[in-house]
């Protein structure tokens, strides 16, 4: 049996303020009515500590790793690659390697950058006005490009890839139950959306 750790980008790492989460867990309508409790990961050292965190899995018998790494990071505006970002993720990579990890990279678990998805203008103008993330169908395009960059730069970390973290889920608690941003209750909105996350992976 093999025994390992699989982490998100938002969740995980230093605070990163180009994220659709961060909106949302920032957002006032959602901090008053409860949706959303008033804790942002601002105490994480991921990046800047992640050889203890790998060596405290090593030490624990692990030897699987599985993460994402952040479009929001990589990607600060549409067309900028960040340098910083991109050198900072072969680091990490390079020292799970080097302890021996196989690695699962994971495509998209849950977040989007700004650019991608406004996640409170939205909610707020119900999908008709944008950016929409996975409502629109132009994420398609963009989520092929970003899959390809890290393909192309990554690749020789990778041992396995997955697409994305619970599509089903993201879908549900972000079209129908409206828990995640955009915090939509629509079956329509859940279907389309649906339709593009589907069209996304198989693209």
């Amino acid at each position: 049996m093999k025994f390992g750790f699989s982490i998100s980008s938002f969740q995980f790492e230093e605070l990163n303020q180009n994220s659709d989460w961060y909106l949302w867990l920032t957002d006032y309508i959602n901090l008053s009515g409860k949706k959303v409790v008033e804790e942002l990961p601002t105490k994480n050292f991921y990046l800047s500590r992640y050889r203890e965190v790998h060596s405290l899995a090593v030490n624990l018998k692990a030897s699987i790793w599985r993460m994402n790494l952040s479009w929001g990071r990589l990607f600060p505006s549409k067309d900028k690659v960040s340098q910083e970002a991109l050198f900072k993720y072969k680091e990490i990579l390079k020292d799970l390697k080097d302890k021996g990890f196989e690695v699962i990279l994971c495509l998209n678990h849950f977040d989007l950058p700004l650019w991608i998805h406004d996640s409170i203008l939205a909610r707020d103008s119900l999908l008709t006005q944008g950016p929409l993330g996975w409502y629109s169908s132009s994420t398609v395009e963009e989520f092929v490009k970003f899959s390809r960059f890290i393909h192309n730069n990554f690749s020789e970390y990778a041992d396995l890839w997955c697409t994305f973290n619970e599509p089903n889920l993201l879908l549900t608690f972000a079209y129908l139950q409206g828990i995640f941003p955009p915090g939509i209750s629509s079956r329509k909105a859940y279907e389309s959306s649906a339709f593009i996350v589907i069209n996304s992976h198989f693209s």
